[in-house]
């Protein structure tokens, strides 16, 4: 996922290169009632976004993001190795947006170029 500004995108005012976000679609997924605790909890890099439709058919999924690998490509190289697949609305996309932010702009987070 490509989580540059869109407007910085067309304005061209990304830099050399495109930061992008590496994640899991899950199409249906199963769902366990009961939440992790203690020891077993998720790190807070990870950012679930549950219960979500991205298409007509009304598929329900799961994106699941760890915000510690994120990375950047040039332009040319993500047109070429890289295929649109999906366009997020975007209230999701300014959310995920917030949250990768608020973790990379933690205390103690190493800055991610």
């Amino acid at each position: 996922m490509i989580i540059s500004r869109p407007c910085d995108i067309a304005q061209n005012k990304y830099g050399r290169n495109l930061k992008l976000l590496g994640g899991l679609l899950i199409l249906n997924p199963i769902r366990k009632k009961n939440k992790l605790k203690g020891k077993n909890a998720m790190p807070l890099s990870l950012k679930i976004f549950d219960h979500l439709y991205l298409d007509e058919e009304r598929n329900d999924c799961t994106l699941i993001f760890d915000f510690r690998y994120a990375f950047s490509l040039p332009p040319n190289v993500f047109h070429e190795r890289f295929n649109k697949m999906k366009i997020f609305n975007k209230e999701l996309l300014s959310e995920i947006q917030v949250e990768y932010s608020s973790y990379s702009n933690r205390l103690g987070i190493t800055q991610i170029i």
